[in-house]
């Protein structure tokens, strides 16, 4: 287009109002604009503003804004106006608003947020992960000379609960990042999110897939990340695969009196001694661990609920948990899974008088327990119990 075309505003607003009257969703329009006009010409925000006017009707070129009030920006807005705004944002929009300015930061990370849960996942050599409420996933990608960041929500509508990232449908959106480095971005927006001094968080999850030396990179930046948190309320923490020692340094981060639920995957109980002598370990209430380890049982026996994999279970073993039941009114469930297991000695523990390897214990105080033996599992539930709170029962 010539020079004195992309000088005269009076052209340009024609142009506009043809998109207008085209009836074209609104950025397919300033794209066909830019690529006519040119994209240094008018700003979105002007084009925005003719647009809905012609849109609306109003065909008037000579129309002049001077005498239009100026739109405040939206750090000088009211702050109720700002938290509406906020409100309907998602996971991805607040992560780049907090980059914007430390005023915009402020602001995102004071909001009330609910946050059902947050994944932190590492996959060596491939990618990182934040997945945001089960539903929206950050992904974090090395590419030649920076990192790809790949956000998309995997909730469409009520028929297409979850979608993968490669459907189409899934609203994907992708941002290539120069000169930075995939984890240093992952750690930073992990920390930016964890900042908000008003989360209130129940769930967060690790899930390592990486060698050694990437593992302790991942573990410097998550420390690093909890360290900075404001408000660490979360219910359940969830780690694979780990090592107990890691666990409790983790572990360590969540206050005791609000921490419920701890999950673990991994062969390594190594450091268990660091773990059980944590508040968080003695004051939570449901434990859940795959993988075989070697933990004496009355490391466990304070926990409402769990279900472990021990390399071996006695009959010492089942006497400890028979006498803890005795005493406890707390107690709900149990499960341990071992190779093995002696089920005559085990049956003789709890007073079976039958060969039935599923019978009934009842407690001196008339309280009765369904118990199941057998060579690989032993389980003891109380009788009509539920665990009320992310029950996987």
């Amino acid at each position: 287009m010539s020079l004195s075309f992309r000088e005269n505003k009076f052209v340009i607003r024609a142009f506009i109002l043809y998109e207008a009257l085209d009836k074209k969703p609104i950025q397919e329009s300033y794209d066909n604009f830019c690529k006519k006009v040119g994209n240094d010409v008018m700003t979105q925000y002007d084009f925005d503003f003719w647009f809905y006017r012609f849109y609306h009707g109003n065909h008037d070129l000579l129309y002049d804004r001077s005498a239009d009030p100026v739109p405040k920006s939206l750090p000088n807005m009211p702050l109720n106006i700002i938290s509406e705004i906020l409100a309907h944002l998602d996971i991805m929009d607040l992560l780049v608003m907090m980059k914007v300015s430390r005023n915009l930061r402020s602001v995102v990370q004071a909001k009330v947020d609910v946050v059902d849960s947050i994944g932190v996942r590492f996959f060596e050599g491939k990618n990182a992960k934040i997945v945001y409420n089960d539903r929206f996933i950050i992904t974090y990608e090395p590419k030649g000379g920076g990192c790809t960041v790949i956000y998309f929500d995997s909730y469409v509508n009520e028929d297409d609960y979850f979608l993968e990232e490669y459907d189409e449908r899934s609203n994907k959106k992708e941002i290539f990042v120069p000169g930075k480095d995939y984890l240093e971005l992952f750690n930073k927006d992990l920390k930016c999110l964890l900042e908000n001094r008003k989360i209130q968080l129940e769930t967060i999850e690790f899930t390592f897939g990486t060698g050694k030396e990437l593992c302790e990179k991942c573990m410097n930046g998550i420390v690093e990340a909890l360290k900075s948190a404001k408000s660490l309320t979360s219910r359940t923490v969830r780690i694979w695969p780990f090592s107990f020692s890691e666990l409790a340094q983790l572990v360590a981060f969540f206050p005791a009196e609000t921490l419920e639920e701890i999950y673990f995957a991994g062969e390594k109980d190594t450091g268990f001694e660091q773990l059980v002598s944590l508040d968080q370990w003695k004051n939570a209430r449901k434990f859940d661990a795959d993988g075989k380890l070697s933990v004496p049982i009355e490391h466990f026996l304070h926990f409402e609920w769990f279900e472990v994999c021990l390399a071996t279970f006695t009959e010492s073993d089942a006497m400890k948990i028979r006498d803890m039941i005795d005493r406890s009114t707390h107690f709900g469930h149990a499960e341990i899974r071992s190779k093995d297991m002696n089920i005559s000695e085990l049956m003789r523990v709890f007073a079976a008088h039958n060969q039935n390897q599923n019978f009934a214990y009842e407690t001196p105080d008339k309280r009765f327990f369904n118990v199941k033996i057998y060579s690989y599992l032993f389980r003891i539930t109380k009788l009509s119990y539920r665990y009320d709170y992310n029950d996987w029962l």
